[in-house]
């Protein structure tokens, strides 16, 4: 004990050698105990703060009770937003269906422009078969009606 109270003293400035009486003696030891008390609530708070040992195990713990009691009641919100991307996910495989559709329908009728330019361009077998001049005409002025005919229906 005289040896703590020396060290304390020479920390202090105060002479090794000095006796001390009791009061001083008093002071001191309450000193270093609220020190100590003092230490300990800081201690204690930063580990309420940042975490202790025991609060890791419990938080370990929930979340898997957590999850086996959300994977047994969906809530009415997770119900919901299940329901819209159901919603969602028809709405967009009816748009694609309606592309394929569309793609379908103009490749359809490329083709149909396409044999009739064919039938256009190339001449028939019946006006090459007969030489007569009277045959050419028509044929002629047939694939310019249909142009005209077809350019107005279009537009």
């Amino acid at each position: 004990m005289k040896k703590l109270d020396r060290r304390f003293f020479a920390i202090l400035g105060q002479s090794k050698d000095k006796e001390l009486n009791g009061v001083k003696r008093m002071r001191l030891m309450v000193f270093l105990k609220c020190v100590g008390i003092a230490g300990l609530i800081v201690l204690l708070t930063a580990c309420g703060m940042f975490g202790g040992g025991q609060s890791d195990k419990t938080k370990g713990a929930d979340p898997n009770k957590q999850k086996a009691q959300s994977t047994a009641k969906p809530s009415i919100i997770d119900q919901e937003l299940h329901k819209q991307y159901n919603i969602y996910k028809e709405i967009i495989q009816y748009q694609i269906e309606q592309d394929k559709k569309a793609i379908k329908q103009t490749e359809e009728r490329n083709k149909k422009m396409k044999e009739q330019s064919e039938k256009q361009s190339s001449p028939s077998p019946s006006p090459s078969a007969s030489p007569s001049p009277s045959a050419s005409p028509k044929a002629s002025s047939k694939p310019s009606s249909k142009k005209q005919g077809g350019g107005k229906s279009e537009s």
